[in-house]
C-alpha cells in the first residue's frame, strides 16, 4: 500500500490552516512556499477538501482557506477519505464487490485487522495534532550550517 502525494501533501497543506483557526485564511502561495508543494496542485487538493466541507475559501486581499470546523474535531481520517476515498485496502472488502471465497479466504481477516488498525490510527489523530507535530519539529531543528 502507498499513500498518494495528493494525500501527503493534503495532510501537511490542511494542518497549516490551523495556524489561521478561526478567522485568518491562510493564501494557498504561503502553504504552497512552506510545503513546496506547486499551486496548481494545492488548487486541486483544496477543491476536493472544499467538497468535503472541510475548508472554505475566503476571497479578497485578504483571503485563503479557513478550516470549516475546530482542528482539534477534524480528524486525520475524514482528511484522507476526502482526499482518497474510502479507506479499503483490498477491493474484496467493499460491500459491492463481495468475494465468493470471503467466508473461507484466509487473507480476509487480516485486509479487515489492516484497514481496523489504519482507521484507528487516522481516527486518533486529528489536524490539530499534526500542526502542533510541524511546530514542535521546527522548533527542535538544528539548522545546518555549512562554511
Amino acid at each position: 500500500m502507498k499513500i498518494s502525494t495528493k494525500t501527503r501533501y493534503g495532510l501537511r497543506s490542511i494542518a497549516e490552516l490551523a495556524r489561521g483557526y478561526p478567522d485568518e485564511p491562510i493564501p494557498l502561495g504561503d502553504i504552497s512556499r512552506r510545503q513546496q508543494v506547486s499551486p496548481k496542485y494545492l488548487e486541486h487538493i483544496f477543491a476536493a477538501l472544499k467538497a468535503a466541507g472541510l475548508v472554505r475559501p475566503v476571497r479578497g486581499v485578504r483571503g485563503g482557506y479557513l478550516l470549516t470546523r475546530s482542528p482539534e474535531k477534524t480528524t486525520l481520517r475524514e482528511v484522507f477519505e476526502a482526499l482518497e476515498g474510502p479507506l479499503v485496502l483490498a477491493d474484496c472488502q467493499r460491500p459491492s464487490r463481495a468475494c465468493p471465497l470471503q467466508a473461507t479466504c484466509p487473507t480476509f481477516d487480516v485486509w479487515t485487522d489492516m484497514t481496523r488498525a489504519i482507521t484507528e490510527v487516522l481516527e486518533a489523530s486529528t489536524i490539530q495534532d499534526l500542526f502542533e507535530r510541524g511546530e514542535r519539529m521546527r522548533r527542535e531543528r538544528v539548522p545546518d550550517y555549512v562554511i
